[in-house]
């Protein structure tokens, strides 16, 4: 059966790409720890050898696209040489679902300026700014909104967690179905209106017990203008269940040459008096609480080789009746492309996840890394990275007795292939 539907999928692909314009990029990347050197709060030693996961999860994609004037669709897919993604332990079953995962796919149709997009996809206006010029770099993986690092007690119900993108919620791609209607030389600058469904457990009436009413999406809104040469700006506000909403604001000024700017608020609300134990809606543990995030973030080319990159962040996560969780990090890049084949990069960042360190259990949670890094290309998209990793914590003084990381020390080796 499997293979019937295999061949029946292979033929309709093909039967499409023949009517529409195609295109398949496909890109590998190993992302090996070639030495680790962790110790805890006692100052053990671990060291690992050649983990060809162990600094990151790969990060391996299949992308089709297929589209005409007034539509298009988008398979993507991660192929995985693990059992589980970002394991360590080596598939025995490959070629089975384990080995292959669906990482997007969606469509999308037109009628002028107005745009539906539909399934598993993201969406993203504001620029995020993850600037990086090796494939070793601090400023890559980092969202807008809530700090996914902040120490709370219930990091898994921050709402906001990549508040930019609409068609997700709290950081997880979902079902989404979005009607956005484009604007242009009616008015100055660009205006982009968007509305839509994000799957997602929005009420559950089970009041009665032979009339229960369940509502599966949530709803989002988006707005963006952007004038050339003055600013762009977007307003997002998100509401994936009855009482809970996720409002953001962003603002890029586009005046100075070789400059690229975004400030960002985020504010994020969880009004339910019943989620004080569990939530009620998905089943996971929910909290009655604020949260909010201040985002500022730099691009700025010094010349067409020097390249400086800023991320900077301040959150905060106040539970009811509780006190507030904050948190900030600074991160930056420095490179210098010295010529086609060879560039050279030097990141660095503070984590501070608990500001005010009140819990007494949680240590080593504020921690500095440096990572200077080191790029060859051979040619467009194919790239062989290398460099060194050092992390250490700041608030390691009770740190005795402990398991968490004290300090670290990576040599990662990436080699990204992208065609």
């Amino acid at each position: 059966m499997k293979k019937v539907i295999g061949v029946v999928f292979a033929s309709a692909f093909a039967i499409g790409m023949a009517f529409a314009d195609t295109s398949i990029s496909i890109q590998y990347r190993t992302r090996m720890s070639a030495y680790t050197q962790t110790k805890d709060g006692d100052d053990n030693k671990t060291t690992t050898w050649f983990d060809q996961t162990g600094y990151d999860k790969t990060k391996d994609e299949v992308t089709f696209k297929a589209n005409t004037d007034y539509a298009g669709v988008v398979l993507g897919v991660d192929p995985y040489l693990w059992t589980t993604k970002g394991t360590t332990t080596n598939s025995t079953t490959a070629g089975t679902a384990s080995f292959m995962q669906l990482d997007e796919y969606w469509a999308w149709l037109n009628f002028g300026g107005l745009k539906f997009t539909a399934g598993a996809f993201d969406s993203r206006y504001t620029n995020r700014l993850n600037v990086c010029a090796t494939e070793i770099n601090l400023t890559d993986d980092i969202k807008y909104g809530v700090s996914k690092y902040l120490t709370t007690t219930s990091t898994s119900n921050i709402l906001s967690k990549d508040v930019g993108d609409i068609s997700n919620w709290n950081g997880d791609t979902t079902q989404s179905f979005i009607a956005g209607y484009t604007m242009k030389d009616v008015i100055p600058g660009t205006l982009l209106v968007q509305a839509g469904l994000v799957t997602h457990p929005y009420t559950t009436d089970a009041s009665s017990t032979d009339d229960v009413k369940y509502q599966y999406s949530g709803y989002v809104f988006d707005a963006g203008y952007k004038q050339d040469g003055l600013f762009d700006a977007e307003l997002i506000f998100k509401a994936p269940e009855e009482k809970q909403f996720v409002f953001a604001a962003f603002l890029s000024p586009l005046m100075v040459k070789n400059l690229k700017a975004t400030f960002g608020f985020t504010y994020g609300s969880d009004s339910d008096d019943n989620l004080t134990d569990s939530n009620t809606y998905n089943g996971t543990k929910g909290y009655k609480h604020t949260e909010y995030a201040i985002d500022a973030r730099f691009v700025y080319a010094v010349t067409d080789a020097l390249n400086t990159v800023l991320q900077a962040n301040y959150s905060s996560y106040k539970p009811d009746g509780e006190d507030a969780e904050t948190g900030m990090y600074v991160l930056g890049e420095v490179s210098y492309v010295v010529n086609d084949k060879f560039t050279a990069a030097f990141d660095g960042g503070i984590y501070m996840n608990d500001l005010d360190d009140n819990d007494e259990s949680d240590i080593c949670e504020n921690y500095f890394k440096i990572e200077p890094a080191l790029k060859f290309t051979a040619g467009k998209g194919a790239t062989l990275n290398a460099g060194l990793l050092y992390q250490k914590a700041i608030n390691d003084g009770d740190a005795s007795g402990s398991t968490e990381t004290k300090s670290s020390i990576k040599i990662p080796v990436v080699l990204r292939v992208k065609l």
